[in-house]
């Protein structure tokens, strides 16, 4: 659940209060995860996919980013014990990042993309270090 108000991932954020929120496109979203976290039986779980890890490959990458989603979602949150216990992280990995763009993924040629086997296998393995047993690709 990283912030929607944040300039880039990992970039430090401001404090937000209701007045900020109230003319975003998200505004609604601390008070629906709030509810969610709220409503939830004793065995669920929330799970933050982390999708601006698309492209992370190394371990510290993963961290940070984390521990960067972790705080933002604590400051949108009014019920901070309740998202501690029950948010958990999934890093994602594209293997095809930006393929979208001519030259960034060939099937055909899987050692010349960003991810090559090699990369992907060591980006999995940081991935699931980094979250909670989760990771999705």
């Amino acid at each position: 659940m990283a912030s929607p108000y944040a300039q880039a991932a990992g970039g430090a954020a401001e404090t937000y209060g209701d007045e900020m929120l109230a003319d975003e496109d998200y505004a609604l979203y601390p008070a629906f995860l709030d509810g969610v976290l709220e409503g939830l039986g004793p065995r669920a779980t929330i799970v933050d996919g982390c999708e601006l890890t698309y492209n992370r490959m190394i371990s510290r990458a993963f961290a940070n980013f984390r521990k960067w989603a972790h705080a933002e979602g604590l400051k949108l949150s009014k019920v901070p014990h309740l998202y501690e216990k029950r948010m958990k992280y999934a890093m994602g990995i594209w293997p095809g990042f930006r393929s979208d763009n001519p030259g960034m993924w060939d099937p055909k040629k899987p050692d010349a993309n960003l991810f090559t086997p090699d990369n992907l296998a060591h980006a999995v393995h940081n991935a699931m270090a980094a979250g909670d047993n989760f990771a999705w690709v």
